[in-house]
């Protein structure tokens, strides 16, 4: 017998593999509650969820103003684009660094323009080294390229101010829960 008790609450991991599975589940317990409201909200807003299909976005994105990016965690975004409304992992947009499986830098980066939604300069990147910043910059750029099938430029610079995003970015209420 792996668990033992009745209610969910009071229900005891006794083996080891069942001890593992239990922390598993308590790891994913708030992501799963977390994505359930969004599909619900999303529902009533008259959108349509989903998630990926295949390795493009928003096939009806016209041009970068019509997509909106949220942060709902480290790991995931909502993409939303006209009334299409889907949720992408950092691996499932092609920000995943091979060698580790892991969030890239260009990742990181995208993160830092969502916390100054969607305007980034020296003061405001995690990174210190600012030609490094750049080199994340055509990182994104190209990403952002090829997922949602558009050819002009995403993060435009703008002098005195940094570099802007054309597409709305930021950091969802549910980032920091």
């Amino acid at each position: 017998m792996d668990f033992s008790g009745d209610y969910p609450e009071c229900v005891r991991a006794v083996s080891e593999p069942a001890r593992w599975l239990a922390d598993q589940i308590s790891k994913s317990r708030g992501r799963w509650v977390r994505n359930g409201y969004e599909q619900i909200a999303a529902a009533h807003q008259g959108l349509r969820v989903g998630s990926h299909g295949d390795d493009r976005c928003g096939r009806s994105a016209a041009k970068w103003e019509g997509i909106d990016i949220t942060f709902t965690s480290e790991e995931r975004v909502q993409v939303r684009i006209g009334q299409e409304l889907a949720t992408y992992n950092y691996s499932e947009l092609g920000f995943e660094d091979s060698r580790s499986g892991k969030p890239n830098r260009a990742w990181a980066l995208l993160m830092d323009l969502a916390e100054s939604r969607g305007a980034l300069n020296r003061k405001d990147s995690t990174e210190k080294n600012w030609p490094q910043v750049e080199k994340r910059i055509q990182e994104v750029r190209k990403i952002l390229r090829e997922r949602f099938g558009l050819n002009d430029n995403p993060l435009s610079y703008v002098r005195d101010v940094g570099y802007c995003a054309r597409f709305k970015i930021r950091r969802g209420e549910s980032f920091n829960s």
